[in-house]
C-alpha cells in the first residue's frame, strides 16, 4: 500500500468541491521501463493506425511491467493495487484494487509506462476510452456509489496533467453488481479541472477515485485498457 501524505490535506477539498486528490509526482520518479516495451513502441507524436484499437494494458502481453500507486486518507483504512493472475476477464491477468475505509478518499493510479515518459502513448484522434471492470463488495452497504466513482487519465507532459469524468454511474449504473462490465467513455466527455493541463500526445496513466462520508469495503478488478 502506498500511503500518500499529501492526501491528508485534500479531504476537505474533495468533500466541498468534488475535486480529486492529486496523483503522486509520478513524472519525477525514475523508471526502469524499456523504450522497446509494448507500450513504448508507439512513441509520442505517433498515434498509430486510428482504424485499429490501441491497447495500452492487458496484464498479459501488453505492458505487463507497469507501476502503480494506491491511497486512502482517513485512518484506519487500507488501499492496495496489484496486478494479479486470473482476476481479469476470462481468467486472464488483471488489476486488483482492494479498499476498506470508514469514510473519506480511496483511489489508485496505474501507469502502464512505469513512469517512463518516453513510452507514453499519443491518443490524438482517438474517440473512446475502453476498459473492463468488476466491483465486488463485502455487502451492499459498503459498495461505492457508482455516481461517486471518477475515472481519470494522466499524461506525462505536465506535473498536473489529467482529465476525467465525474460519474462512472452515468456509463454503467449497475457497475457495482459484482459482474464484469465493458465500459466505453467518449473522450469528449472527459474534462480537465482548473488545476490541470492536458496533452493527447503523452497519455500514460489510468486512475480511479472515490470519496464518500460512508464506509466502503470492496474489491475492484480492471482489465484491457484501450483507446479507439
Amino acid at each position: 500500500m502506498v500511503k500518500l501524505s499529501f492526501l491528508l490535506g485534500a479531504t476537505a477539498a474533495l468533500a466541498s468541491a468534488g475535486c480529486l486528490a492529486p496523483p503522486p509526482g509520478a513524472a519525477e520518479q525514475p523508471s526502469a521501463a524499456s523504450p522497446t516495451s509494448p507500450a513504448a513502441s508507439q512513441s509520442p507524436g505517433n498515434p498509430g493506425d486510428l482504424s485499429k484499437p490501441l491497447l495500452v494494458w492487458n496484464g498479459d502481453t501488453v505492458s505487463p511491467t507497469a507501476k502503480q500507486w494506491a491511497s486512502c486518507d482517513t485512518q484506519p483504512c487500507t488501499a492496495t493495487l496489484d496486478p494479479m493472475p486470473k482476476v481479469g476477464t476470462d481468467g486472464s491477468a488483471g488489476l486488483e484494487f482492494k479498499a476498506e475505509c470508514k469514510s473519506g478518499y480511496v483511489g489508485f493510479g496505474w501507469n502502464w509506462t512505469s513512469w517512463y515518459a518516453g513510452g507514453a502513448n499519443d491518443i490524438t484522434g482517438r474517440k473512446t476510452l475502453k476498459f473492463a471492470i468488476q466491483i465486488v463488495s463485502a455487502s451492499p452497504e459498503t459498495a461505492p456509489d457508482p455516481n461517486g466513482i471518477r475515472v481519470r487519465l494522466g499524461c506525462a507532459k505536465y506535473k498536473a496533467c489529467g482529465k476525467l469524468i465525474g460519474s462512472l454511474g452515468k456509463y454503467e449504473p449497475k457497475v457495482t453488481d459484482g459482474q464484469w462490465h465493458q465500459i466505453a467513455i467518449p473522450l469528449v466527455d472527459m474534462k480537465s479541472e482548473d488545476k490541470d493541463q492536458w496533452d493527447d500526445a503523452s497519455v500514460w496513466e489510468f486512475q480511479v477515485h472515490n470519496w464518500a462520508p460512508t464506509p466502503r469495503d470492496f474489491t475492484m478488478h480492471i482489465d484491457d485498457i484501450s483507446f479507439e
